[in-house]
């Protein structure tokens, strides 16, 4: 493998790699603009499209298990919370696409709403550790999830279809996932998609 790396003073701008330009994770949680994640301000770490797939979480808390920092409460299969900063439930903020999932009429304490966001949906997801409230609301006291879901991939000019399908199998739990999309887009504006899931334990 033959790496070139391209800086500006001690700014990685990006990373040549076998002909490919790789460039550098950008976070938009922390300042809400688009900057380099070792430029933020605050402790954050990014969570990629690629570690999602190859570490083939079941659950959304599971993602979190192994940022540092962070500890995940999981009672079942069904049920997990994460603590930022030693705070949990409602003292963390959960943001699908800028959406707020949570807020402070929520059970206080470990409960199951992180839980049900589907893991396959997302694209990346934004860890932002320690206080948010200055951005997203009274409730960031631990810190704030960000989570950037997929975007359909068959848009285009003309008429595109496309898909995916995800299979898991642990030995551990004994269970089976199995997932399937598809992807159908008339133009540029206009589409859909669909999902489904699967999932046994036995």
């Amino acid at each position: 493998m033959l790496a070139t790396i391209i800086t500006l003073g001690s700014t990685v701008l990006a990373q040549v790699v076998d002909d490919f330009l790789e460039l550098p994770p950008v976070v938009v949680t922390p300042s809400r603009s688009a900057r380099p994640l070792f430029d933020a301000p605050n402790s954050v770490a990014l969570i990629s499209n690629d570690e999602l797939e190859r570490n083939m979480y079941r659950t959304t808390p599971q993602i979190l298990r192994d940022t540092p920092g962070i500890m995940v409460q999981e009672t079942s299969p069904g049920q997990g919370s994460p603590f930022i900063r030693g705070f949990t439930a409602f003292r963390n903020i959960f943001l699908i696409d800028g959406v707020r999932l949570n807020n402070s009429v929520f059970r206080d304490g470990p409960n199951q709403y992180w839980n049900s966001v589907d893991p396959l949906s997302m694209e990346s997801v934004e860890v932002l550790k320690g206080p948010g409230s200055v951005q997203y609301g009274s409730d960031g006291v631990g810190g704030v999830v960000s989570v950037n879901t997929l975007s359909p991939s068959a848009y285009g000019d003309d008429f595109e279809y496309g898909g995916r399908a995800y299979y898991r199998v642990s030995s551990a739990e004994n269970s089976h996932m199995v997932r399937a999309e598809s992807q159908v887009a008339l133009d540029h504006r206009t589409g859909g998609d669909c999902r489904g899931i699967l999932q046994t334990i036995w």
